[in-house]
Parts: structure tokens; sequence; C-alpha cells
């Protein structure tokens, strides 16, 4: 488990102090993928950096495994570092050697002969799917090849905790997707927590069980990733999760005047937020028998996150004020979450 507790981080800059990371307590549990997000900015590869004090925090604990970082030797925080393995969006790999002595490397040192080191390396590039590129120098490998040669390196020490400071950033779609399988895949086979950070809510979305927004240094939102989803607090978060699926188009749309949103009299433009795949047809028919209204639905997008559905809809409701109103209480008290997005 990691535990941070009143964590802050300023820097001392000739233009005066900048606070980069906020009074942040967080618990992040054993096993599980946890994620950052925010944008530019917002704080979070400083925090990432805390967690192995690559950044000393300027004030606060940071707890792994039930033990203070802050309070470790030099020397027995070196010790510590290689229990966290960490990978990067620009991979930094070694130019000159091979993928078999870039995954080696922290393996330097240790009490393994030259044998046991590489069938180490053999099984973790094994792990990550690289075996035929052991003799490959990584100029001849591709961005995906050499992230996880990143990810194989970053295991090489048994590390229980990894942490990936935008690992798919600089990654094709494509790739993205294998990679954060690989990551989910190693978290599954060896038991690792790992910490992601990202500004992109797919990834979140792909990958990870918790994750905490960041805004201006700050914790904004946290919680399990479904959640979030599907009710997001904070504006930031709400901003997040409006772009990872087309409805936030309703706005341009509305701002072009588009027929398909074009309202009349006793008419208002709502977007509805489900969490079972056929919840709209049952209660809409319902609703608008019950109170008198008409409803037409513009468009809509259904995903599973965390392997169950969430559905939103924008609609077109018709009827008088009140009976719209009633309407809209009743989808509230079935669990439908309504937000008025022109009227």
């Amino acid at each position: 488990m990691i535990v941070l507790k009143d964590v802050s981080k300023t820097f001392e800059t000739q233009y005066g102090d900048i606070k980069a990371v906020r009074n942040i307590n967080v618990e992040i549990k054993s096993g599980e993928i946890f994620g950052v997000i925010g944008h530019s900015g917002a704080g979070k590869s400083t925090l990432i950096r805390c967690l192995n004090l690559l950044e000393v925090p300027s004030a606060g604990q940071v707890i792994v495994d039930g033990e203070d970082l802050m309070g470790l030797s030099t020397k027995a925080l070196n010790q510590r570092r290689k229990k966290i393995g960490m990978i990067f969006q620009h991979f930094y790999l070694m130019p000159s050697r091979t993928v078999m002595q870039n995954v080696a490397f922290p393996l330097r040192g240790t009490n393994l002969s030259k044998e046991e080191k590489r069938a180490k390396v053999e099984s973790l590039l094994g792990l990550v799917g690289l075996s035929h590129r052991i003799q490959a120098y990584p100029s001849a490998l591709s961005g995906g090849e050499k992230q996880r040669v990143a990810i194989a390196r970053a295991l090489a020490n048994d590390p229980s905790v990894l942490l990936c400071d935008e690992a798919t950033s600089a990654l094709d779609p494509q790739t993205t997707k294998s990679i954060l399988d690989l990551l989910k895949e190693v978290n599954e086979k060896l038991g690792l927590t790992i910490v992601l950070i990202t500004h992109e809510m797919a990834v979140i979305k792909e990958i990870c069980d918790r994750v905490a927004v960041m805004e201006g240094g700050a914790i904004k939102e946290i919680g399990d990733v479904f959640q979030v989803f599907s009710d997001p607090r904070s504006d930031v978060a709400k901003e997040f999760v409006a772009s990872t699926n087309s409805l936030h188009k309703v706005y341009e749309l509305i701002e072009n005047d588009s027929p398909l949103v074009r309202l009349a009299k006793n008419e208002q433009l709502l977007k509805l937020t489900y969490k079972a795949d056929n919840a709209q047809e049952t209660l809409l028919h319902t609703a608008a028998e019950r109170f008198g209204v008409k409803t037409n639905i513009c468009f809509g997008n259904i995903e599973l996150i965390q392997g169950r559905p969430l559905g939103s809809l924008i609609i077109i409701i018709t009827g008088a004020e009140d009976s719209i109103e009633s309407a809209v209480g009743y989808l509230e008290e079935q669990g439908v979450r309504v937000e008025v997005v022109s009227k």
C-alpha cells in the first residue's frame, strides 16, 4: 500500500514560489491500478515523482509498504527505490546497448550470476513479448517495442510498485492499447501496484481501478473509475469524462443552431446518464405516459467501463414546465443522472 499524508511540493524560483502539489492525502491499495489525470501543469508528474522521492516533498509523508521514505538515509532510500520501478514517456533506453543489455542494466551489483541474469532477462522479455528482439538495438525498435523494453527493465528488480509517467503519450492509439493490455497483464500476473499518470481519460477508462483528478496541484475528485465516469462531481472531471465520447458535440450543435437540437416552445434539451443498457427505453416511455410529455432521442452513446454498461443520451423533451419537472424527478428517482443542456 502507498499512503500519502499531507504531501506538498513547492519549487522556489526567481519569480516566486510555485506550489506544484498541495496537501495531497491518498491511499493506494496494494495490487490496484491507480490513475492520476490532469491537464498540463496540474501537478501530476510532480506527484508521481514524489512517490519515489525523485522529487523530495516540501512537507508530508510518503509511506510505501509501511515504510516512510522521508525518514530513510540516502543509502536506504536507494535500496528502497529498487522495489519501485518506473517507466517514462520517452523510454530512456541506452542506444549503444542491446535490448538484453538494457534490461540487464538494473541487475548490476546484484549477487546473481551471469547465467542467472541472462535467464531473468529472457524471462522478462518473454513476459513483454520481445524474446525475438533480445539482440536488437533501440534504433531498430518501434515505439511500442521500446516501451516494452522499458517495462521489462523496470521489472528487473522485482518491484512491488510500478510508476508510469505518461507511458503511452508518445504512442499511436493501437500501440497504446497493446501497452495498456500489457500493463494489465503484468498487474495480474505479478500482483504489482501500478500508479499511472496521464492526460487522457480514455487511458483511465481502459485500465484503471480508481482515479484521482488533479487541478492546480490539488486532487479535485477521487473514486472508482465507473463512479467518476457515471457521476463526475468536479468541473474538471466532467470535462475529462465528456472528452471520451461524442456527446459534448451537442454544444457545438447548439452554437451552430443545428436543426437537430433546435428547441421550440415548451421544449428542453437534456443529457441523461444511465447505468443499464436498456434503461432508457422503458423509463422514457413510462415518463412520457405518466407525465404527459414527449421525448425525442437526438443521439446517444453506450460503453463498457470495468465490465459494466454506462450509457448517455441527448434528448428533447416537450411538455408543460411542471410536467417536464415531474418527468425529470421521476428519472432521477430511477437512478438516471439528468442535466439540462438548454431550454
